[in-house]
Parts: C-alpha cells; sequence; structure tokens
C-alpha cells in the first residue's frame, strides 16, 4: 500500500531502508540504502548497500582503510534485504526530501524496512572511521 506523499515523508528517518535505481550509482540496478542522517533544513544522507564483498574488501585493502568501514548486514525479515549485503562506508549519496519524494511518488522508490540499532551503530563506527567522509557528514551521523 502506497502512503500519502507527506506521511511518506515526514516518515523518512536514520535506520529506514529503501530500494532503488539510483542516477548517483553507475549502473542502473536497484539497491538498497539505508537512511543515516536527515538534516534540520530536509537533506537525506544514505549509505548503499552492496553484495559484492569481495570487490569492496579489495577497495578498501588497496586504499589501506580501516576494514571496519565495511559493515555486513544480515537479511531479517525487519531490515528487508533479500541476501547478505555491505556498506561500505567510505561513501555515501545525499538526496532534498523533494527528490526523494518524487522517487517514491513515481513508484522507482520503496520502503523494505530498518535496519536495528546495532548495526546503525557499526555504520557510524565505519563513517567515522572512514578517510574519505568529510567532518561535517560525520557530525550528522554521530
Amino acid at each position: 500500500m502506497k502512503l500519502p506523499l507527506d506521511l511518506f515523508k515526514s516518515n523518512i528517518l536514520p535506520r529506514k531502508v529503501y530500494y532503488f535505481s539510483s542516477d548517483k550509482l553507475n549502473t542502473i540496478t536497484p539497491h538498497y540504502f539505508i537512511c543515516i542522517a536527515r538534516t534540520a533544513d530536509d537533506m537525506l544522507i544514505l549509505v548503499c548497500c552492496t553484495s559484492q564483498f569481495e570487490k569492496r574488501k579489495k577497495f578498501i585493502e588497496l586504499r589501506g582503510f580501516p576494514f571496519e568501514t565495511l559493515v555486513w548486514l544480515k537479511p531479517n525479515s525487519e531490515n528487508g534485504l533479500k541476501i547478505d549485503s555491505y556498506v561500505d562506508c567510505n561513501s555515501y549519496f545525499d538526496y532534498t526530501i523533494d527528490e526523494f519524494a518524487r522517487l517514491y511518488d513515481s513508484d522507482i522508490l520503496t520502503f523494505e524496512g530498518e535496519i536495528s540499532e546495532a548495526d546503525m551503530e557499526q555504520i557510524k563506527i565505519g563513517i567515522e572511521e572512514s578517510p574519505l567522509v568529510e567532518e561535517s557528514i560525520k557530525e550528522l551521523v554521530r
């Protein structure tokens, strides 16, 4: 069941999981995204999930990044993930609330679930440890 747009917008919060094809990725394949912050001026900060563990692990190892920046998420009925997924905390994606709402209204984006507090804490640690994430973003997720 599709929610009214205003209700959808008011419920975009940290820990929520969404599934959509983002023009900010180098693929048209839809991915799971997790909201990790919503700012006072309605900007959303999201991280992307991938199933390509070896590829992300190699990226992190080659650059000497802390291994804490790769977070494993086990699928369950709460988070809506279908397979083991990994968040590379060295990158994030920003959207305005209105951009996000347009994706939802156009049936490009679906709400899938919510990650646990423990999983969110691991992502926060990964963001904090990342040498690529700006301090302003780290402040938002603390």
